[in-house]
C-alpha cells in the first residue's frame, strides 16, 4: 500500500522520450508545492476559533482536481495537465478575490515581486532567504500589532485606487516573471544547443576513434607485411593502396629517389591518375614542390588548404585535391624518397594522421633498405655461386661454434660422396677422407687452429669412395677474434692426382736417364769390348735391381764371333 502511494506521487518515465519525463517531473514538483494549499485550508480551519468552514469546499476541490492532474500526467498527457493546473490557479486567485471582495493587499504582490527579484539579482538561493527574512519581518510586524504597539494607519484601497495599484503591480509581476522564463527558456535552449553540438561532437569523435583505430589497425598490418615483401614496387604499391583505403584518402603515392639522388620519380599511385603518370614517368626534381622539399628537408609537410599555399603545386589528373601531406622515408640520415597523400576536402588530413603516416614511413625505409640489402646479398651469392659451381676447387666453410661444415657440390665430386652420406661435422668428413690416420688428421688441423702451423697447406693421399687412391691438396684459413681465438675456418681442396702421377712419371724418367748417362759413362771408359759389356751388363744390373744380368751380342757385331757376358 505504501509502496503505491509512493510510486502514485513520484514523477513518471516515459522511456525513449526525455522531454516529456522532464516535463513531467517539472508538473510533478508544481503539483507537490500545490499540495500546501489545501494543508493550509484544513490548518485554518483547526486553529480558526471561528470554524472558517467556508474554506471547506475549495479545500477538497483543490485535492480533487491536484489527484486528477497526477493520474492525467501519469498517462502522459502533459499539455493537458499544464492547463489544468494554470486554470486552477487563475481559478483561486478570482475565488480569493471574491471573498475580499476585489480589496487585494499591495503588500502581498510586493512580497511576491520581492521574492522574484531576488532570484533574479542575486542567484539561485536568494529567493529562499529574502521569503525567510519576509516571513521573519511580518510575523515580528503582526505579533507588535496584537500588543497593540502598531496600529492601521492606512485604510485599504478601494474604487479605482484598487484598480489602479493592482494592476500596476500585477503587470509588474508579470514582467519580472516573463523575464525568468525568458532567462529560463533562453538558457534551456542553449543548453540543448550544447547537448546537440556535444552528441554530434561525440558522434564524430566516435567515428574518427573507429577510422583511426582502423587506421592503426591497418598501419599495424601493413607494417607486418612490409617485412615480409622484398621488392620495392611491390613493396611502394602495396603501401599505396593500404593507406588510401585506410584513411579514406583521395589518392597516395611514393617518390623514390633515382641512382644519382637528384630526382624523385613516381614508383607507386593509386587509380587511374597513378596509373598515367606512371605511364607517363612521372618525376619531380628535388627541392621542387611539396614533395620535393619534404624529400630535401627530411621534415613533414602539412598543407589542410593548398588554396592558400604558394609552395603547392597543382596536378591535372587531380583536379579535386584540397589538403596534402608529405612525410619523407627516411632512415638514419639516408632519404629514400617521399610517401604523399592527398584529400579532396579542406582540413581534412589531421596532425595525428601524419603522425601514423611518420610511423609507416619509417616502416617503408626500413623494408626499403632490407629489400636493397636482399637484392645485393642476392647479387652476391649469384655470383659467388657461380663463382664456386665453375671452379676446379672443392670449397668449404667451417663454422667452430656450431661444428657445420659447408660443401661446395665440386667438393662432394672430389672426394666421390653423396649429401646423405656427410653430417657436415667436421670429423665426420675427415674419418672419410683419412680412415686410416683421421686422428692424425684431426690433430694437424688442431695445430693450426692453436696458432702451432704458421699455414694450412698441406698434400695427402686419402682413399676415394671407388676404392681407388687419389692425392688432395687442402688450403684453409682460420678468422680469428679480438683474442686471437679461431671461429671460423674456410679453405679448398684439389684433385692434384693427375699432376701428382705426372710428376711421380716424369721423376721416374729423370731417374732412368741419368742412370743411362751414367752407364754410357763407364762404358765409354772401357777399352776393350769385354770390358764395356761387363760395365753395362753390371750397372744395367744395379740400375734394374736385378741379381745377374746377361749381355749378349750379334756376332756379325764381333766380326762373326759370338759373345755373351755374365754380370754377377
Amino acid at each position: 500500500m505504501l509502496n503505491s502511494i509512493r510510486r502514485f506521487f513520484t514523477a513518471p518515465v516515459f522511456e525513449g522520450d526525455t522531454e516529456k519525463t522532464r516535463s513531467a517531473k517539472l508538473l510533478y514538483q508544481i503539483i507537490t508545492i500545490f499540495w500546501g494549499l489545501p494543508a493550509l485550508l484544513g490548518i485554518m480551519i483547526v486553529l480558526s476559533p471561528a470554524g472558517r468552514t467556508e474554506v471547506i469546499p475549495p479545500a477538497i476541490v483543490i485535492s480533487l482536481v491536484l489527484a486528477a492532474l497526477m493520474v492525467v500526467t501519469r498517462m502522459g498527457w502533459i499539455g493537458s495537465a499544464n492547463t489544468i493546473i494554470l486554470a486552477m490557479v487563475f481559478l483561486i486567485f478570482a475565488y480569493a478575490d471574491v471573498q475580499n471582495a476585489g480589496n487585494i493587499q499591495p503588500s502581498t504582490f510586493i512580497t511576491a515581486f520581492a521574492i522574484i527579484m531576488s532570484g533574479l539579482l542575486l542567484g539561485r538561493r536568494a529567493p529562499l532567504v529574502m521569503a525567510g527574512l519576509i516571513v521573519v519581518t511580518h510575523a515580528a510586524i503582526v505579533h507588535l500589532q496584537m500588543q497593540g504597539v502598531i496600529e492601521l494607519v492606512s485604510a485599504p484601497a478601494v474604487g479605482f485606487e484598487n484598480i489602479v495599484i493592482t494592476s500596476i503591480v500585477i503587470v509588474m509581476i508579470g514582467f519580472l516573471y516573463q523575464f525568468v522564463i525568458s532567462r529560463l527558456q533562453t538558457a534551456l535552449d542553449e543548453a540543448r544547443k550544447n547537448a546537440r553540438e556535444l552528441e554530434q561532437l561525440s558522434v564524430s569523435l566516435e567515428q574518427r576513434v573507429s577510422d583511426r583505430t582502423k587506421a592503426l589497425a591497418t598501419s599495424a598490418e601493413v607494417s607486418r607485411r612490409l617485412a615480409s615483401i622484398l621488392d620495392p614496387q611491390q613493396l611502394a604499391d602495396a603501401v599505396v593502396n593500404q593507406v588510401q583505403t585506410a584513411f579514406k584518402y583521395y589518392y597516395a603515392q611514393i617518390y623514390l629517389f633515382d641512382q644519382a639522388g637528384e630526382n624523385l620519380v613516381l614508383t607507386a599511385g593509386t587509380g587511374e591518375a597513378g596509373a598515367e603518370m606512371m605511364r607517363r614517368g612521372h618525376s619531380l626534381p628535388k627541392g621542387r614542390g611539396l614533395v620535393g622539399r619534404a624529400a630535401e628537408t627530411k621534415e613533414s609537410i602539412l598543407v589542410s588548404d593548398t588554396s592558400q599555399d604558394s609552395g603547392w603545386l597543382p596536378n591535372e589528373l587531380l583536379p579535386d585535391t584540397k589538403a596534402e601531406a608529405v612525410v619523407p622515408i627516411v632512415i638514419g640520415d639516408k632519404v629514400f624518397g617521399a610517401l604523399d597523400v592527398q584529400d579532396n576536402l579542406t582540413n581534412d588530413i589531421f596532425p595525428e594522421d601524419v603522425t601514423l603516416l611518420e610511423s609507416l614511413a619509417s616502416q617503408v625505409a626500413i623494408s626499403l633498405q632490407n629489400a636493397r640489402l636482399f637484392s645485393e646479398a642476392q647479387k652476391f651469392q649469384d655470383q659467388f655461386s657461380l663463382a664456386v659451381d665453375g671452379s676446379n676447387d672443392g670449397i668449404w666453410d667451417w663454422d667452430l661454434k656450431t661444428n657445420e661444415v659447408y660443401f661446395s657440390p665440386r667438393w662432394k665430386a672430389i672426394v666421390g660422396y653423396g649429401e646423405d652420406e656427410l653430417n657436415n661435422g667436421f670429423a665426420d668428413f675427415e674419418a672419410l677422407l683419412h680412415p686410416d690416420d683421421k686422428d692424425r688428421a684431426l690433430a694437424s688441423v688442431n695445430d693450426y687452429l692453436a696458432g702451432k702451423l704458421k699455414t694450412y697447406d698441406i698434400e695427402f693421399r686419402f682413399h676415394h669412395k671407388d676404392d681407388s687412391y687419389r692425392w688432395i691438396r687442402a688450403r684453409g684459413k682460420a678468422m680469428r677474434d679480438a683474442s686471437g681465438a679461431p671461429y671460423r675456418m674456410a679453405g679448398s681442396h684439389t684433385d692434384i692426382t693427375d699432376s701428382k702421377e705426372t710428376e711421380q712419371t716424369v721423376a721416374q724418367r729423370a731417374r732412368q736417364q741419368e742412370a743411362i748417362n751414367l752407364i754410357s759413362q763407364r762404358i765409354q771408359a772401357a777399352t776393350t769390348i769385354e770390358d764395356a759389356m761387363q760395365v753395362a751388363a753390371r750397372e744395367l744390373g744395379r740400375a734394374l735391381g736385378k741379381r745377374q744380368t746377361l749381355v749378349a751380342l750379334e756376332p756379325s757385331a764381333l766380326g762373326g764371333h759370338d759373345s755373351k757376358t755374365v754380370a754377377e
